[in-house]
């Protein structure tokens, strides 16, 4: 089962491939950075389907692979996103994961349980796009 740490790398890929209107032609970092925090000052909402890729290689070679659906919302100073994974390897999966007021939440549907993370560090991967600053 993937880590909180593996959905929240997933959740910043996600984001960074989103639709992004080419506006920058200039190599320098500094300035990417600034019109990317300026682009999303204005971004409030999405939602989009994912696949999730894990590999492990070591002590026992395995992938795993999870496919869903992802949503994010920001209002004012809130931000909130919750992700559904409906299929694990092929086979349908119950797993929902939510972030809102600095708190990730896991709730596994088939053994109906809840797992509460506090996202600390994490939370500036979550909200990358949504006016968190590059």
């Amino acid at each position: 089962m993937p880590s909180a740490r593996t959905f929240l790398s997933a959740a910043a890929i996600t984001l960074l491939l989103l639709p992004v209107r080419p506006a920058f032609a200039a190599d320098d970092l500094a300035q990417v950075l600034r019109q990317l925090d300026a682009a999303s000052a204005k971004f409030r909402t999405t939602a989009a389907d994912f696949e999730f890729d894990s590999y492990q290689t070591d002590p026992v070679p395995d992938k795993d692979v999870q496919k869903g659906t992802v949503y994010y919302e920001r209002k004012g100073d809130t931000f909130q996103m919750a992700a559904h994974v409906d299929e694990i390897n092929g086979r349908p999966g119950a797993k929902v994961y939510t972030y809102s007021k600095g708190l990730l939440r896991l709730f596994e549907k088939n053994i109906n349980q809840v797992t509460r993370i506090k996202a600390g560090k994490f939370e500036s991967y979550l909200m990358l796009g949504f006016g968190a600053g590059g």
